[in-house]
């Protein structure tokens, strides 16, 4: 019914949309963690939280940066 054509095209559609909103991920991750470093600078919060809140969101950019690789 379809052809090859057609379904190509929509899978890099379906890919670039995938990308956009990944790299849109990043650079909210990248804000968040600029924020949490201007709130340790500021005293706003401890050490450890610092710490906790740091490594998740240096996961889950680590997450995005493998996938965007593919």
């Amino acid at each position: 019914m379809f052809g090859t054509g057609l379904l190509l095209r929509v899978a890099r559609e379906i890919d670039k949309a995938a990308r956009a909103q990944l790299e849109q991920d990043r650079d909210e991750l990248m804000r968040q963690l600029r924020a949490l470093h201007r709130a340790i600078e500021r005293n706003e919060l401890s050490e450890e939280e610092f710490e906790a809140r740091e490594e998740q969101l240096l996961d889950r950019l680590e997450q995005i940066r493998v996938q965007l690789q593919s």
